[in-house]
C-alpha cells in the first residue's frame, strides 16, 4: 500500500519545526512525579476497595455462620493490615516529606522534596505494595463468590 502526501504544506511545516518525539528533561521529571502521585492515589483507592470488600465478606460469613477459624476474611484482613502498616511507615519516613509549591503566577504546582530526588525509593515501595493490595482484593472477591 502506498501512502501519498496530499498535504505538502503541512509536511513542510512539520519538517521545519524540528519536533522531537521525546520529552524534555523538565517534562519527564514532572511526568515521573505526577505518575508517582497517581500511583499512590490508586493504591489508596485499592485499599478502600479492599476494606469495603472485606466488610461485605465478613457480613456474608456471619450470615452463612462460617466458623471463625475457617473464615478467609481473617487472613485477608491481616494482609491488608500489613500493607496499611507499611504505608504508615512510609508516611512517617523522610520520603513522604514533600511540599507542593505554587509556580510563580500560574495555577500549577511543583513538588519540592524527595519526590524530586528519590523517585526510585518511592516507586519501589509502591511497586511492592500494589500487588499485595491487589491480592487482597482478588482474594476477597473470590471468597465472596464461594460463599
Amino acid at each position: 500500500m502506498v501512502v501519498r502526501d496530499t498535504d505538502k504544506k503541512r509536511t513542510a511545516i512539520a519538517k521545519k519545526a524540528k519536533v522531537t518525539p521525546i520529552l524534555s528533561i523538565m517534562q519527564a521529571a514532572h511526568y515521573i512525579q505526577n505518575l508517582l502521585v497517581f500511583n499512590l492515589l490508586q493504591l489508596l483507592a485499592q485499599i478502600e476497595l479492599a476494606t469495603a470488600l472485606l466488610e461485605r465478606l465478613t457480613a456474608k460469613e456471619t450470615e452463612a455462620r462460617v466458623p471463625m477459624g475457617d473464615a478467609p476474611s481473617d487472613k485477608l484482613r491481616e494482609e491488608l493490615n500489613a500493607v496499611e502498616d507499611a504505608l504508615a511507615e512510609f508516611g512517617e519516613s523522610a520520603l513522604a516529606k514533600n511540599k507542593a509549591c505554587k509556580v510563580a503566577q500560574t495555577n500549577t504546582f511543583d513538588f519540592d522534596g524527595p519526590i524530586k530526588t528519590d523517585t526510585q525509593g518511592i516507586s519501589g515501595l509502591l511497586d511492592a505494595l500494589a500487588p499485595q493490595v491487589e491480592g487482597v482484593v482478588r482474594g476477597a472477591s473470590a471468597a465472596m463468590r464461594e460463599l
